[in-house]
């Protein structure tokens, strides 16, 4: 089983120790997720990430357009 942590980082279950425990009391909630979740979220992350290059480099080309 995988978990986020408070600062974002994903850890395996496994790995857990001490610290976690109380790191977990301290919070309201943690969100675990599942392998088909993670790959979701990075395929996600990854499709932002092209889609905003794409389309800074769009604008651009479209105002180059219009100026021509």
């Amino acid at each position: 089983m995988v978990k986020r942590t408070i600062s974002g980082q994903i850890k395996a279950t496994s790995q857990a120790n001490s610290s976690d425990s109380q790191e977990e009391s301290s919070t309201s909630q943690i969100k675990e997720y599942t392998v088909r979740e993670l790959i979701v979220l990075k395929n996600w992350k990854l499709a932002n990430y092209i889609a905003n290059k794409t389309y800074a480099q769009l604008i651009a080309n479209l105002e180059e357009d219009m100026n021509s």
